[in-house]
């Protein structure tokens, strides 16, 4: 399974749990610092020790990402330490900042988040993951589907994992 650091702004939220809920129905161990982060404890080394021990660093690129502090000591620590660095463009920007990834293919799609057009860019990121294409269950768009059960066992629905 491959572990994966998705590196993005808090004000891509969104977006940022949309695709760890596709990377982890797609079988990847993803750390989001919201979910993965532990209280009392020094977050700065939580991320460093997640960075470190990461297969693959994702970076979720927008205008909102390239203003972050906190992404670019993220990016730094991740190409110091040799991570390969996948960049997810969310929406286009000027990512001089990132000066390091200029050459690196990006996982792009013209407003696909905007547009709500997803397999095409998931489908991507998977295989530069090296992952399955998309999960073995897919709603409208790629999004991950997942079931509730009832008290009984059964199956009482079939949810969106993620928030579009």
């Amino acid at each position: 399974m491959s572990s994966v650091f998705l590196s993005y702004s808090t004000k891509d939220q969104e977006a940022a749990r949309f695709i760890a809920s596709h990377l982890a129905a797609s079988g990847a161990d993803v750390f989001i610092d919201f979910a993965k982060l532990r209280a009392g404890k020094d977050f700065t080394e939580q991320l460093r020790q997640q960075i470190e021990t990461c297969d693959y660093f994702v970076l979720v690129l927008s205008p909102n990402s390239a203003k972050s502090k906190w992404v670019k000591a993220e990016v730094d620590y991740a190409h110091e330490k040799g991570k390969v660095i996948v960049p997810l463009v969310l929406e286009d920007g000027n990512f001089e900042v990132f000066w390091y990834i200029n050459r690196v293919e990006r996982v792009h799609e013209n407003d696909w988040w905007k547009n709500k057009k997803f397999e095409f860019v998931l489908g991507k990121l998977n295989s530069a993951l090296g992952l399955v294409s998309l999960p073995p269950e897919s709603g409208e768009n790629g999004c991950p589907l997942y079931s509730t059960k009832g008290s009984r066992g059964h199956e009482t629905e079939t949810k969106l994992r993620c928030s579009v």
